[in-house]
């Protein structure tokens, strides 16, 4: 799930079409962003950060709301995030995530784990970020 470029004559676009060309068959790629397919992410267990930017992505805030594990190269502002939160699966290696993802998928989860993930996202909501500034205010 994601967006990709629109317009066909950037580096990006070359790029996408060229990942998106080599998926294999058992990838279906959307084109959505999570806030607009949470249904997605309700259905996952797992949620592979990919993006290589120092900023915090919103999407894997959601993802760890919806009850996903979030999976995270090391070095990235997503580690940020997935330390605040205690749920920590960070890869430095593509062999390191697949072995770490197709662990955590053949294990059995109950309804207490993910609502337990869920929950951590809440450090998160505006309701913690307004009781943290008025704690450094007062």
């Amino acid at each position: 799930m994601g967006r990709t470029p629109t317009e066909q004559n950037g580096v990006n676009y070359d790029y996408s079409q060229r990942i998106l060309g080599g998926l294999p068959r058992n990838v279906t790629y959307v084109d959505a962003l999570t806030r607009e397919r949470p249904d997605l992410l309700e259905n996952s267990k797992v949620y592979l950060y990919t993006g290589n930017e120092a900023g915090i992505g919103v999407a894997l805030v959601e993802a760890i709301a919806a009850g996903c594990i979030p999976f995270s190269p090391y070095g990235v502002g997503a580690v940020d995030v997935i330390e605040t939160t205690g749920v920590r699966q960070l890869f430095s290696s593509a062999q390191q995530a697949a072995k770490k993802i197709e662990t955590i998928l053949e294990a059995e989860q109950t309804a207490q784990e993910i609502h337990e993930i869920s929950d951590k996202a809440n450090v998160f909501s505006p309701e913690s970020f307004e009781g943290q500034i008025k704690q450094l205010v007062n």
